[in-house]
């Protein structure tokens, strides 16, 4: 028996309910897109734009910006260094050296993260315990509350959560694919976690959220965090008086976004989706910007990319791009008793919720007709310092030539597909 990690609730949080994080943004202010056009398709990208674009006035945001540039920098987490892990969790203490941010032992694992507010905690489990489905649904709420309580401890409340939802992570074990008949057993829950979105009066916090798995009451088998402490970029003062910013011109900035989802969308039927977002960029600091989401009809990945609401050069071009979620160190496949064995390593993990792997029987870097080999995201472990991960392609046929790539989902539902790191395997010894 073969066991598959099926993180269902993991996709319906992040893939169908990043619908519910841009309808938490209309519902708390006029800065994202308003819910009666997010699931609209067109292939009129002026109109869509249009009402995709959010229906806020520049001096109501304006007001809103100078009162946080004019203010000093928030930092509500009470555990910044591996000390403080030690003491939070009653861990007991390590000789430390000098700059070291992680900690590993037979029984913890934990790291912290300066430059990103980044702190990550896991009790290693001696014996696997699991729930069956329906006890779990009765106990969520009580794991909801002993999360929320925890948040809370560590200096995050409500108010400072754009969206918060509880759910599983399922086990079951199925046989091999290609045997008949396929064996499968009742789904059981293997931990229960809560999932945060971070929001600052109404506003996402990009890239900023909390995640905390328990399979016991009162015990936290793993924390991710990432956090920072929040300042908007100092040079943004050259465009805020006392009482404003002087934000770029919507038609302007409409122009803008509309160019770059002609761009994206490369012809086809798409849907937008925007939301006024605080970005981060170089060494900690955050822009207001407006996150544009371009998301193809077909099986085409999607975009998202930013559009600056001030008009701000920063000192390196390159800083103002997309953060690296995660950075990969190796990706390779290769043929084992028939099957397709794939193994991918990450030097770093940041922001990150979890993977799909892709499969195509031709290297075309577009991956327009390629098949999804998991139908579940693979969670990822959300370590600072990284991983290593394996999953097995039981799909396959003698004689074929398979290429792979990986595909990384963020903790904002963002999509990247490492096209970088696409890998190939000719199946030669199949005998069933």
């Amino acid at each position: 028996m073969r066991f598959y990690r099926i993180f269902l609730v993991v996709v319906v949080c992040l893939l169908i309910n990043t619908n519910k994080v841009y309808s938490a943004t209309n519902d708390q202010s006029k800065f994202g897109t308003s819910t009666d056009y997010s699931e609209s398709y067109t292939e009129d990208y002026a109109n869509g734009v249009e009402l995709a674009f959010p229906h806020y006035k520049n001096e109501e945001l304006g007001r809103f910006l100078a009162t946080i540039v004019n203010s000093e920098s928030f930092d509500p987490i009470k555990i910044r260094s591996l000390r403080e892990i030690e003491s939070f969790f009653a861990l007991p203490p390590i000789d430390l050296k000098e700059g070291q941010l992680a900690i590993e032992t037979e029984q913890y694992a934990y790291e912290i993260d300066p430059t990103n507010g980044g702190v990550y905690f896991h009790e290693k489990q001696k014996e696997e315990k699991s729930l069956p489905l329906p006890t779990a649904e009765e106990l969520k709420d009580r794991f909801s509350s002993f999360h929320n309580t925890f948040l809370e401890n560590i200096g995050i409340d409500s108010s400072q959560i754009l969206y918060k939802e509880t759910s599983f992570t399922l086990l079951q074990a199925i046989s091999n694919p290609e045997m008949d008949p396929i064996e499968e057993t009742i789904p059981v829950v293997d931990s229960i976690f809560t999932y945060a979105l971070r929001s600052l009066d109404g506003f996402i916090v990009e890239g900023s959220y909390a995640k905390i798995v328990s399979n016991d009451f009162n015990q936290i088998e793993t924390l991710e965090l990432v956090w920072p402490r929040f300042q908007l970029y100092p040079q943004l003062a050259d465009f805020c008086s006392r009482n404003n910013c002087f934000l770029k011109d919507q038609e302007e900035l409409k122009r803008q976004i509309l160019a770059k989802v002609k761009q994206s969308a490369n012809g086809n039927e798409v849907n937008i989706k925007m939301a006024v977002v605080l970005r981060p960029i170089l060494n900690g600091y955050f822009t207001p910007s407006m996150r544009v989401g371009v998301m193809p009809n077909n099986n085409e990945a999607g975009e998202i990319f930013y559009v600056e609401l001030i008009d701000q050069e920063y000192p390196d071009e390159n800083e103002k791009e997309n953060p690296l979620f995660v950075e990969l160190s190796s990706f390779n496949v290769e043929e084992q008793d028939g099957n397709v064995l794939i193994k991918w390593e990450t030097a770093t993990e940041i922001y990150s919720m979890g993977f799909y792997l892709w499969r195509a029987q031709a290297k075309n870097g577009t991956f327009v007709n390629i098949t999804r080999v998991t139908d579940q995201l693979l969670n990822s472990e959300g370590r600072i310092s990284g991983a290593s991960y394996s999953y097995k392609d039981y799909n396959v046929k003698n004689g074929k030539t398979y290429y792979y790539a990986l595909e990384e989902i963020d903790s904002s539902g963002i999509s990247t597909i490492h096209t970088d790191f696409i890998d190939s395997v000719t199946i030669q010894h199949r005998h069933f």
